[in-house]
């Protein structure tokens, strides 16, 4: 045996250590990039420019993929949903100019138009009936009341003074285009 050599067979054992080594460095490798990969997914990032709403999480709060934990709300997504008797939309189009007056804002009124008239209401209680059609409840069941429509009117433009919350009141006059002297069809108390 000459000087500073070693044994075949401690040879072998320091290559496998070597490969060892190196697995375990591709391995830490790998569970750093899963870890950076894991770490964006923690990110938020909005769609839209809007408002966060119904925030409530703390540092340390665990939550659960697919499960929403917040609100966002488009700014640039406002309408005003009106519920017109049926009696009082049957000459009622869309593309018809419409007035709109927040009761937070009762000085100004908004202009806008009816983006479109609700093709079918559900005919018992909830939010949401059968096929998908909006609940809207007449006021008392014994009587045969004209059932409620609902009709989506855009604003125009909105100054940027005024702050929508979704929820507000508001009433909606339409100005129905194609009646004489251009004829308010009526004033009611809506949702935002």
């Amino acid at each position: 045996r000459q000087p500073g050599a070693i044994s075949k067979i401690t040879l072998v054992q320091q290559k496998n250590t070597v490969t060892a080594a190196q697995a375990g460095v591709e391995a830490a490798k790998a569970l750093y990039d899963q870890s950076k990969l894991d770490l964006s997914f923690t990110k938020v990032t909005a769609p839209v420019d809007g408002y966060i709403t119904n925030l409530n999480l703390n540092v340390g709060s665990q939550v659960v993929a697919n499960q929403p934990v917040v609100a966002l709300i488009d700014k640039h997504s406002f309408w005003i949903d009106g519920f017109f008797k049926e009696t009082d939309i049957s000459d009622v189009t869309a593309g018809d100019k419409a007035t709109v007056t927040l009761m937070a804002y009762g000085d100004q009124p908004l202009s806008g138009y009816v983006e479109s008239i609700g093709y079918g209401i559900a005919h018992k209680d909830g939010s949401t009936g059968n096929s998908l059609l909006p609940n809207v409840n007449p006021t008392f069941q014994w009587i045969r009341l004209a059932q409620r429509i609902p009709v989506r009117i855009r604003l125009d433009h909105v100054p940027q003074d005024i702050q929508f919350r979704i929820g507000s009141s508001a009433s909606i006059v339409i100005h129905k285009k194609h009646l004489a002297q251009n004829a308010l069809l009526q004033r009611i108390e809506e949702v935002i």
